[in-house]
């Protein structure tokens, strides 16, 4: 399997908040992610114009898994890896 690394744009966070609903480790779900956390992919959009920046992995053109930041305060917001890649070498590497 080919692993491509690269910095997230806009249009991959529909794709991106889909790998994180898929987690093994603390599940949740896309309206819990909204009324928990205030995480929409328009404010997730929003904020990485300003201060959050992220990089994912793909695998045969899909998101495999992904990381986000926040540049003002240093802080790793999220890391999500698809359970059928974490199981492989590849998720040594994602």
């Amino acid at each position: 399997m080919t692993l491509i690394f690269r910095e997230m744009i806009p249009k991959d966070l529909p794709a991106a908040l889909a790998v994180r609903l898929l987690t093994i480790e603390n599940p949740i779900t896309i309206d819990e992610l909204a009324a928990d956390y205030g995480v929409t992919p328009e404010c997730a959009a929003a904020a990485t114009a300003t201060h959050v920046r992220g990089w994912l992995c793909e695998a045969d053109g899909a998101i495999v898994g992904f990381a986000m930041g926040d540049r003002a305060t240093g802080e790793v917001t999220v890391v999500a890896v698809l359970p059928r890649t974490r199981a492989g070498a590849s998720a040594r590497r994602c």
